[in-house]
C-alpha cells in the first residue's frame, strides 16, 4: 500500500509541476502498474469474503479503500495521458488565452 500511496503522490506532484511551470517534466509510471503486486493478495481477500471466511464488517472497509485507490490510479493515469497530449510550452506566457 505504501508504494501505491507514493506513486499517487508522485503523479499528483508531476501534474502540479507541469501546470505550474507550463511545461511537462518527467511523467510518472502508470499508477495501475503499481497495483500489480497486490492483485494476488487482493484476489484472496475477495475470495475469502465471498466464501464466508471473512465477515462483512472486517473486509468492506479494506475493499472500499482499495477500490478508491484503484479509481484514483485510473484517473491519474488518464490525467497524465491527457497531459502528454497538451502542448503547454506553446502557450506558456500567452495570457490572451
Amino acid at each position: 500500500m505504501k508504494s501505491i500511496e507514493l506513486g499517487n503522490r508522485q503523479a499528483l506532484q508531476a501534474l502540479e509541476e507541469a501546470f505550474a511551470k507550463g511545461k511537462r517534466g518527467a511523467m510518472p509510471p502508470s499508477q495501475l502498474a503499481i497495483f500489480q503486486p497486490i492483485e494476488k493478495p487482493l484476489s484472496k481477500v475477495r475470495h475469502d469474503y465471498l466464501s464466508g471466511l471473512l465477515h462483512f464488517p472486517h473486509v468492506m472497509p479494506f475493499l472500499g479503500a482499495v477500490d478508491f485507490l484503484e479509481t484514483t490510479a485510473r484517473t491519474l493515469d488518464k490525467c497524465v495521458d491527457h497531459l502528454r497530449g497538451l502542448e503547454l510550452e506553446a502557450y506558456s506566457g500567452d495570457y490572451a488565452l
